[in-house]
């Protein structure tokens, strides 16, 4: 990407960058179609089926594994009590 400043940019944008901005998103819409949004994670095009949709299945497979991660460290301290809870009635049991 070109982030080399000009004055010539500068005076494009300032110009018709409203322009600019409205053909770029009815380009994308007549390409993708109105219901479309682009993956939050990869940045692929996807339809979009419910406004909660943001990333696609690729994408959201590895978030949900990233949130079940973080989930299960914040509550391993409840998952260890019942494991050594376990394994008391176990040596009861015999």
């Amino acid at each position: 990407m070109n982030t080399k400043k000009s004055n010539y940019k500068t005076t494009l944008w300032s110009s018709f960058g409203d322009i600019l901005v409205e053909n770029l998103k009815r380009n994308l819409q007549r390409k993708y179609g109105e219901k479309n949004i682009q993956c939050d994670g990869c940045g692929e095009r996807i339809e979009a089926v419910s406004n909660r949709k943001k990333y696609c299945n690729v994408c959201w497979r590895e978030k949900e594994r990233q949130l079940k991660r973080k989930s299960w460290h914040k509550n391993k301290s409840k998952y260890k009590n019942t494991r050594s809870l376990e394994k008391t009635l176990q040596t009861l049991d015999t």
